[in-house]
């Protein structure tokens, strides 16, 4: 019986900006009925469509009963969600470059999109996304991933790649804001326009939030509680400054993170 399984997109234009797809059937099993889950804040978009049943979510303050697709944008905030009545699902998970993963794929501008963290899918895709969710209803576990596929392929608009995306993967890991200003030859009020323009974000409230979600993503599927290794590999200047941005982001302490079930111990990395 298929539980839980990561695919990476097949198509390479598609990779290019598209993570993977989680696909995960029977949920309580994977969950062992933990009703409360918990996701912090960042900057990846996801597609999430309900397969068999509802999520339940909570996000600033409004509870939310979903039976549609869901696409959320930038998170500032944490997001509690409850799979005990969402039996089967797929996330689309995008590439953590912002908005400038997720625009070749809609019509909407960044500005738009960052007007709300989570925006129903049918008003981003119209009613393709209910014929999408139709489909995946009646087809078999393993052919679903390839009906996302190609639903995504349909939509790709690379006259929508932008600037972003072409320095973020000439830069790889080593993308920083000076590698971007050496790369291009920009002054910093030209990139900033351009990244602000594609990401909706600024290179440095990106920067920050990119190195917050790998930090939190690595400390509650290591965890590892030796500070150290976080402040070395993500450029924290010192334990207090690693904590106190932590603290910043998601309202708990590390410690206390790692006492919450929380989204990134459950699906893939």
């Amino acid at each position: 019986m298929n539980i839980s399984e990561k695919y990476s997109p097949t198509d390479k234009a598609l990779a290019k900006h598209i993570e993977y797809y989680w696909h995960v059937d029977h949920s309580h099993t994977l969950f062992h009925n933990i009703e409360t889950i918990y996701s912090y804040p960042g900057i990846t978009p996801e597609l999430i469509i309900p397969i068999e049943g509802q999520l339940q979510l909570t996000y600033g303050g409004k509870d939310y009963h979903i039976q549609d697709s869901l696409l959320s944008t930038v998170m500032p905030q944490n997001a509690v969600l409850n799979f005990s009545a969402l039996r089967a699902f797929i996330f689309v998970r995008f590439k953590r470059h912002a908005l400038a993963s997720l625009l070749p794929f809609v019509p909407q501008s960044a500005d738009e999109l960052m007007e709300n963290a989570l925006l129903m899918a049918e008003d981003v895709f119209g009613d393709a996304i209910h014929q999408l969710q139709r489909k995946l209803q009646v087809a078999e576990f393993h052919n679903r991933y390839e009906l996302v596929d190609e639903w995504l392929f349909a939509r790709l608009n690379r006259d929508r790649e932008g600037f972003v995306l072409d320095v973020m993967q000439a830069a790889g890991q080593a993308y920083n804001l000076k590698a971007m200003l050496q790369q291009t030859n920009y002054s910093y009020s030209t990139v900033e326009r351009l990244f602000k323009k594609e990401t909706g974000l600024t290179p440095k409230k990106y920067l920050v939030f990119k190195r917050f979600k790998s930090c939190v993503e690595q400390l509650l599927t290591s965890r590892d509680t030796d500070w150290s290794d976080y402040i070395g590999t993500y450029g924290y200047y010192d334990q207090s400054h690693f904590i106190k941005e932590v603290k910043k982001f998601t309202g708990y302490a590390p410690t206390q993170l790692l006492q919450l079930p929380s989204l990134p111990t459950y699906r893939p990395a």
